[in-house]
């Protein structure tokens, strides 16, 4: 909890809930894979 609003401080999303900042997270995570697959 405590890593999780330390983040949504430094990208300035403390207004995001937690699964929010997640499923930002896991979208982020796939696109830098599907991007490492098109090279």
């Amino acid at each position: 909890m405590k890593k999780a609003s330390k983040v949504a401080k430094k990208y300035g999303i403390s207004d995001m809930t937690l699964e929010e900042i997640n499923e930002e997270i896991k979208n982020v995570r796939y696109e830098e894979f599907t991007t490492h697959l098109d090279k």
